[in-house]
């Protein structure tokens, strides 16, 4: 009956085209002189403040240039130009931001002082998703939110998560749902797994949107949490051993290795824990409850051309969970446990088809498997556990697998043929978009020190200034057993 099964799944093919699934954002900017005029051929350099990952391009005769297909995170552009003073600015990029800035070069001076400042980041007003981004340094930085059965990294910096019977909950529930690098991880056991959806050392971003998502997420809808991926663009040939041993002799133990180029870049682990205390007690005492887990994870990244990435992240976990007890239950001999394993593999595809257009091919598959075992006196001890089968003493492991094939198409054009516009003094008073009747209000920028980091963008026209994404056809193949 199985292999029926899973013959059947093989033979289906279904296709799902989702807007938002992505860890990618477009970076777009306008560079002009004192005098307001755009100034062509201005090298951008846009880097990664947190890995080498470095993109650069050049504007063009409008003083426009565009980044596309860059992942989340914090990032600095430089633009330089010669005669001009060098400008910088921070940002920090969330998945499917168009995120646009402005450049106001002044004449570079043989004697000058630099003034560096950090500028706080700003509200998106183009998005109605409330979003967290929790990057690398904070999970280094955080005490216990790197060890791998940990959700700290989560409940420290995500307003409304919290911790119960060993469910991650926000915002009141615990029906959430997982991306990796944008791609959905589908798990039909989400009330009976206790273990690791991933290890946090593996985590370059974790972006959690609470609120305001789009329908595509209405399975699930108290939370989503995207993962970006370590990549190795951090590493240079090097390895890395992490081990840590703490109370209730819990050890914490990791193996990383990464290396990059110009146009290809790995990232491997191999992790493993244990401890004296690894789920909520019923009693004061720490009885019965010792955790162990093994897991590994690998990421590929190959840029073959300039409008073509090619990225590989598999992971493969497996985790052992002793239910602890109180007295009277072990000295009846009551010995609970649970063994999960857990699989995951997805390619993605990702092409630049013009500028401010990315398509993403995402075949995926995840596995996982649960395995309550009760002992052999009485009923398990948590009835009203997640983790306790309904009223038999060793249970049928719960597992099911999905596989799918996800498609994106994200289309945000550039805003191309911009033609200043003058008032009867004289004095430009904005630039209009031939393309999409927008109006960029500039009147307040031209020679202005104090300007801010970006032009705003008021919209004369009822439609809206950004392409729709593509919608259609149907979610994934789910299967259970």
């Amino acid at each position: 009956m199985t292999s029926h099964r899973v013959a059947r799944l093989l033979g289906i093919l279904l296709l799902a085209i989702a807007a938002s699934a992505t860890i990618f954002g477009t970076v777009r900017g306008l560079i002009h002189d004192p005098q307001h005029r755009p100034v062509q051929g201005s090298r951008v350099i846009l880097r990664a403040e947190a890995s080498d990952w470095t993109q650069t391009t050049t504007s063009d005769s409008s003083g426009e240039f565009h980044f596309d297909a860059v992942p989340l995170g914090a990032y600095t552009v430089t633009v330089e130009v010669p005669g001009f003073a060098p400008q910088e600015q921070r940002l920090a990029l969330t998945s499917g931001r168009d995120a646009r800035l402005h450049f106001s070069l002044a004449i570079a001076k043989s004697k000058e002082t630099v003034e560096v400042v950090d500028t706080p980041a700003t509200i998106n007003p183009e998005s109605s998703t409330t979003t967290s981004v929790v990057s690398r340094e904070q999970i280094s930085q955080t005490p216990g939110a790197d060890q791998t059965n940990s959700l700290a990294m989560i409940t420290n910096y995500v307003p409304s998560a919290y911790v119960v019977h060993d469910q991650l909950h926000i915002r009141g529930g615990h029906q959430v749902t997982w991306l990796l690098d944008g791609v959905p991880v589908p798990n039909t056991n989400i009330a009976s797994n206790v273990g690791p959806q991933f290890d946090p050392k593996d985590i370059d971003y974790l972006e959690v949107q609470r609120a305001g998502y789009s329908a595509e997420y209405g399975d699930r809808t108290f939370g989503v949490f995207n993962v970006v991926t370590r990549s190795g663009f951090e590493r240079n040939r090097q390895a890395e051993l992490v081990t840590s041993y703490g109370s209730f002799n819990s050890t914490n133990d990791q193996l990383s290795f990464g290396d990059h180029g110009e146009r290809f870049a790995y990232y491997g682990s191999l992790s493993g824990y244990r401890t004296d205390l690894g789920l909520e007690t019923p009693s004061t005492r720490v009885l019965n409850d010792q955790a162990a887990g093994l897991g590994g994870f690998a990421s590929f990244i190959s840029n073959k051309t300039p409008a073509d990435q090619l990225r590989l992240v598999t992971s493969l976990r497996s985790d052992h969970y002793q239910i602890p007890n109180t007295p009277d239950q072990l000295s009846s001999g009551i010995r609970d446990v649970q063994n999960e394993r857990d699989a995951f593999v997805n390619f993605s595809w990702l092409h630049t088809i013009g500028s401010g257009t990315v398509s993403t091919v995402s075949p995926f598959y995840h596995f996982n498997r649960a395995h309550y075992s009760g002992s052999s006196v009485g009923q398990p001890i948590w009835a009203e556990s997640p983790l306790s089968p309904s009223g038999g003493e060793n249970t049928t492991p719960t597992q099911g697998f999905n596989c799918g094939l996800l498609v994106t198409i994200s289309s945000l054009p550039l805003c191309k043929g911009t033609a200043a516009t003058r008032n009867r003094s004289g004095r430009e008073s904005g630039e209009t978009c031939r393309r999409c009747s927008s109006k960029i209000n500039t009147s307040s920028l031209a020679g202005s020190p104090s300007t801010p980091a970006f032009a705003s963008l008021i919209s004369e026209n009822p439609r809206s200034v950004r392409t729709p994404p593509i919608l259609a056809s149907a979610p994934p193949f789910a299967f259970r057993s």
